[in-house]
């Protein structure tokens, strides 16, 4: 008899053959529109593997899914299976393992362990959230227990050029190439041979990418470059004012003082004085609005409406236009006569999502879906929420050190 697959992983068996047309199709799509170049590495036979990709967009499970000759089943949001009939095609067709709210959890981990078990390969961004600056985000350490606990080789991959070719902030694409390749495989003898420090620094080091310093001369081209960069820039570096910013063309400029910059085909941003790369722009970005808050004690920080849901693994339920506010204690979500707040203790997770929304989810499970409206930035709420959370941990350990 055949291996017993478990149907509640739903392998399927027209799973290959849906891979097959997917990744064809798709190839060609990368190939003419992203100009995406990858060798398909023929590893079928040495899987099951976890494989871990930096994440630069929405589209890196198809970049990934066409450099391998096997299904890739993805670990991914639960954010997706409540589009409707969308999510159930997605579901029927590449079967994506749900992880709920910002983190991996036990659920998710079996899941994958049975994916495992029926021979297929797992896919995994362990990032959580697409890059804003091209960098890698901070790499978790809990990613040890879990590849220790898969006991599969891993195989470290990285994308390259996506992330000039589409930024997370931006409104437009660029044109210019792209492509992807094999950092390392690391053997289960391997993984099994070294310390959980020695590894973790092995799997930081191979999974670091910098979108500025993995090609000498990136050239991506189209119009209105700097449309959409006021997401992530959203102080001014000259005046420090907040929110004066403003995007048009391939131009920023400050509605506060004389500061204006052009973003150039190579990704760099020129103000006619320096060119900056946008990993150092966005950090002393956050260095200039933690200044901002720290002198900040009390009323408003932003203010907007925004389109609310309410979202769950298997619907979104509108609850329409809505004001959002965030102070320094609490998010606030209000609606004619109703006012909803949510201090920062009862907030488990704020994420992004894409280029304009935000997950929100509080404790007693429930979690809501935020779509900001024309360029707004949804990383001044991430950067804020935070701040203060961060200040509500130290304020914490403060007080158990006095006993209190």
């Amino acid at each position: 008899m055949g291996k017993k697959v478990n149907k509640e992983v739903e392998i399927r068996k027209s799973a290959g053959f849906w891979f097959w047309l997917f990744r064809g199709i798709f190839r060609l799509i990368a190939y003419f529109k992203y100009r995406f170049r990858t060798k398909v590495n023929h590893l079928k036979k040495k899987g099951p593997f976890l494989i871990i990709c930096n994440h630069n967009t929405a589209l890196d499970p198809g970049f990934l899914g066409i450099a391998f000759d096997f299904p890739i089943y993805y670990v991914a949001s639960t954010q997706i299976f409540n589009m409707g009939l969308l999510s159930r095609i997605v579901s029927y067709l590449f079967s994506p393992i749900p992880k709920a709210k910002s983190q991996i959890d036990i659920y998710t981990i079996k899941k994958m362990k049975r994916v495992i078990s029926n021979g297929g390969s797992i896919g995994l961004f362990p990032e959580g959230n697409l890059t804003y600056t091209g960098e890698t985000a901070f790499l978790p350490e809990s990613i040890i227990k879990l590849i220790k606990f898969l006991n599969i080789p891993v195989i470290i991959y990285h994308t390259n050029g996506l992330y000039f070719s589409n930024p997370r902030w931006s409104v437009n694409r660029k044109y210019g190439k792209t492509g992807g390749e094999i950092v390392r495989i690391i053997s289960k003898e391997e993984i099994n041979s070294f310390s959980d420090e020695e590894l973790y620094v092995i799997i930081k080091d191979n999974f670091y990418n910098n979108a500025y310093s993995e090609r000498t001369n990136p050239i991506y081209t189209g119009k209105n470059k700097a449309v959409g960069l006021e997401r992530l820039l959203f102080i001014c570096p000259k005046c420090h004012k907040v929110l004066t910013l403003k995007s048009e063309g391939d131009d920023i400029k400050c509605s506060n003082c004389n500061y204006e910059a052009t973003y150039l085909e190579n990704g760099l941003l020129d103000d006619k004085t320096n060119k900056t790369d946008i990993p150092t722009l966005e950090m002393n970005q956050r260095d200039l609005f933690i200044n901002y808050l720290d002198t900040f004690t009390n009323g408003t920080i932003f203010e907007e409406n925004v389109n609310l849901f309410e979202s769950n693994s298997k619907k979104k339920i509108d609850l329409g236009m809505m004001n959002l506010s965030i102070n320094p204690e609490a998010i606030i979500l209000k609606k004619d006569s109703e006012t909803n707040i949510y201090l920062y203790k009862d907030i488990i997770s704020l994420s992004i999502q894409g280029k304009n929304k935000l997950i929100l989810s509080i404790v007693g499970n429930k979690t809501f879906l935020i779509i900001l409206q024309g360029i707004s930035s949804p990383y001044k709420y991430l950067l804020t929420y935070q701040y203060y959370k961060q200040r509500e941990h130290e304020l914490i350990v403060d007080k158990n050190k006095l006993g209190l």
